[in-house]
């Protein structure tokens, strides 16, 4: 598990127009909230939160806040705008130890495929796995060897190790798989088999018209 500590400030005001107003100062409005009965309204520095956006691990955050309380939570959604990339709103989801809580946790991939070497394509369709676990176990990632894929060939959610965490997300979903490029696919295309005699011509039937002519 891994911990970073992320400043935030209370925020009184909310609305289209105030959370508009805080991105155009470099701020990303949000809220943090704990079961239903603890939430409120926070601002965040655009800047200080891109550890938890550019990042290939799960983080656990520690929430300090301007009224001087800290708050563990992770991150449970961030908003982007779908022309800038820009995130725009954050959600943080208070956590409390020993208590079970479900979380997303980024796929490694783990090995370079058999199928590779052949020619293949690895392409990953599932980057990221739902588990049930208390805070302390969560795993900044989890892995899967794929090493022993040939083409054709997949690992699915079913073939994850699992270690002090329940996988929720369904077994069956392909994680990834190497798909045959269409280089290898023409190279197997079947050539004609040397030796073999081609077919003979239909003859064509003069006889009974040269007869004809004849007479």
């Amino acid at each position: 598990m891994s911990e970073l500590t992320i400043n935030a400030q209370i925020r009184k005001n909310t609305g289209r127009t105030e959370a508009k107003r805080l991105r155009s100062t470099g701020n990303v409005p949000g809220v943090y909230y704990l079961h239903n009965d603890v939430n409120f309204a926070v601002t965040v520095n655009a800047l200080e939160i891109r550890s938890l956006i550019f990042t290939k691990q799960t983080h656990v955050v520690n929430l300090k806040l301007d009224d001087g309380t800290e708050h563990q939570c992770v991150v449970r959604d961030i908003q982007f705008d779908p022309i800038t990339d820009q995130p725009v709103h954050i959600d943080f989801m208070g956590i409390e130890a020993g208590e079970m809580i479900e979380i997303e946790v980024p796929i490694e991939l783990v090995g370079v495929p058999e199928g590779i070497r052949m020619g293949g394509r690895l392409q990953q369709t599932l980057s990221r796995l739902e588990i049930r676990t208390v805070p302390s176990n969560i795993p900044t990632h989890v892995s899967v060897d794929i090493s022993h894929l040939k083409i054709g060939e997949s690992v699915h959610v079913s073939d994850f190790i699992t270690a002090d965490y329940t996988i929720i997300t369904d077994p069956e979903i392909p994680v990834a798989h190497v798909a045959m490029t269409r280089s290898v696919a023409e190279d197997e295309v079947a050539e004609p088999e040397v030796g073999v005699e081609e077919e003979a011509e239909p003859e064509v039937i003069t006889k009974g018209k040269q007869e004809e002519e004849k007479e």
